[in-house]
């Protein structure tokens, strides 16, 4: 098994750059985003025109990094669903983090998150890095069937 990054330290702008990088497969165009412990200039960088951890407004994106020194995540996932404006985009790393892949996929889901997408790297055989993304669900609108287009069988 090759490793990504062949030191034995990693600081949280290494971690950083790998989940920015994430950024450059997804199209969006946050104008607000929410930033925990990720790489503030590299992300104005991409985002030049959007606002980034922009007082009590929610989020079009949220970065996020967290380390094993986390306790429960599910306090942050539930934090940040809150926080998320409908369709808005959640991206975390977890460096370290305890848990399941799976598990934290499927709590995703179970708070209503959608196109979850979650994965795993080795950064040396000390280092786990749990990465994922999912969508904020949307709000549901309305909806409306035309008389005409109600059949009875």
């Amino acid at each position: 098994m090759t490793y990504r990054v062949k030191v034995e330290k990693f600081h949280m702008k290494d971690i950083s750059q790998i989940m920015i990088e994430r950024l450059e497969y997804i199209k969006i165009k946050p104008d607000h985003i929410i930033n925990i412990d990720g790489e503030q200039d590299a992300l104005q960088a991409i985002y030049p025109n959007a606002h980034i951890n922009n007082g009590g407004k929610k989020a079009d994106l949220i970065l996020a990094i967290l380390t094993s020194e986390t306790k429960d995540i599910s306090i942050f996932l539930n934090q940040w669903k809150e926080k998320l404006n409908p369709s808005g985009l959640l991206l975390f790393g977890l460096l370290n983090i305890n848990f399941e892949l799976r598990d934290i996929g499927d709590f995703l889901v179970h708070l209503g998150f959608v196109d979850v997408v979650m994965d795993k790297e080795m950064l040396s055989p000390e280092y786990e890095l749990i990465c994922g993304h999912a969508l904020a669900p949307t709000l549901p609108g309305p909806i409306s069937i035309p008389i005409s287009q109600i059949r009875f069988s």
